[in-house]
């Protein structure tokens, strides 16, 4: 930088703490951490050991700070080859707040619309909260997402339901995790290399023989495919389930069965001998929510495990390949959130 002072200020860039004169410091600007906000690299030090922190930084003879973590390549955000502490940023300023109340004709198509301007480039991210307090990213919808897990009495025939909301040319750029706590970043297990047309299910079953429970499983398009995993979520209660996404690279979870932070043995989603069902225009979540699915526990305890066509039998027979109407969040990074087949509840 030599003797530049981009703002204008007198004081050369070199030893300016915000070189560009837009009121944030250089070394925040530059995706370093400071602490004590005062402008200098890291937080301030105690140099006696009294508890009061009464100096600036630590810095070596050539004036570099020894107490904080910086010196690597500075961020340009905007990728526009100009450092961002040497480059003035803007606020982004809200032009046009979404609509507070609408009237929206269930499962109809929804926008909402924010409109943002700023010297800046502008990037956008919208939320969810239930209490306008605390707040959660939204994500793109998948193309996959799981609508249903059966389990027959004595653990006979177990399977969890898949449902392709979009064209899927490849799910083994999917997998599953079963378990009965946590779950991790990346599947236990990746699904065949096979494609799924929108609209069509995917069964992963434990026993070959699952469809012997049921009579009307040609009443839809389906694939299907056996998986350790699934044996193991029936006999060893593992029911908090995790499908995962590789579309875009790497591994990230789009889906879930239960609450990962808990158990799943004898949890209320632990169908225990019987079936859960995902909610009719219900969308895709990483947080499980109870009231998104129809539970039936034990509904087949009292039915041979497998019997011939049992689902038939009971009271409420597992809904196998009814799922419709999936809710989808598109543009969640634009302008433009659109909610496809809206849900009212």
């Amino acid at each position: 930088e030599f003797i530049d002072d981009l703002d204008g200020d007198g004081i050369p860039n070199s030893f300016d703490l915000d070189s560009d004169g837009d009121g944030c410091f250089d070394a925040v600007e530059a995706g370093f951490l400071d602490p004590d906000g005062d402008g200098i690299l890291g937080d301030s030090v105690d140099t006696n050991g009294d508890g009061i922190k009464d100096r600036p930084a630590n810095v070596n003879s050539s004036g570099r700070v020894t107490s904080g973590t910086g010196y690597s390549t500075p961020d340009d955000l905007d990728e526009n080859g100009v450092k961002d502490y040497l480059e003035a940023g803007s606020q982004a300023i809200i032009d046009l707040q979404p609509i507070e109340n609408n009237s929206i004709p269930e499962f109809s198509n929804f926008d909402l619309i924010v409109g943002a301007s700023s010297d800046a480039v502008l990037n956008y991210q919208w939320q969810v909260s239930d209490d306008c307090e605390t707040w959660t990213d939204l994500n793109e919808s998948p193309a996959l997402m799981i609508t249903g897990v059966f389990e027959t009495k004595d653990k006979a025939y177990y399977g969890i339901e898949l449902y392709a909301v979009r064209d899927i040319e490849n799910l083994n750029k999917y997998g599953i995790t079963t378990s009965n706590g946590t779950t991790g970043s990346s599947p236990q297990r990746s699904l065949n290399n096979t494609s799924l047309g929108a609209g069509q299910y995917y069964i992963l079953y434990g026993n070959s023989s699952w469809a012997n429970f049921f009579s009307d499983e040609n009443s839809a398009s389906y694939k299907s495919q056996y998986l350790n995993e699934v044996w193991y979520m029936s006999q060893y209660d593992r029911h908090n389930i995790a499908l995962y996404d590789q579309t875009s690279g790497s591994w990230k979870k789009i889906d879930v069965v239960g609450d990962h932070t808990k158990t799943a043995a004898g949890s209320d989603w632990d169908v225990a001998e019987g079936w859960l069902y995902r909610k009719n225009g219900r969308a895709a979540s990483t947080t499980y929510t109870a009231d998104d699915w129809n539970i039936k526990k034990n509904e087949f305890s009292f039915i041979g495990g497998t019997s011939t066509n049992g689902n038939d039998i009971v009271g409420d027979g597992y809904p196998l390949f009814k799922f419709s109407g999936p809710s989808e969040f598109r543009g969640v990074n634009t302008d433009t959130l659109t909610i496809v087949r809206t849900p009212l509840s």
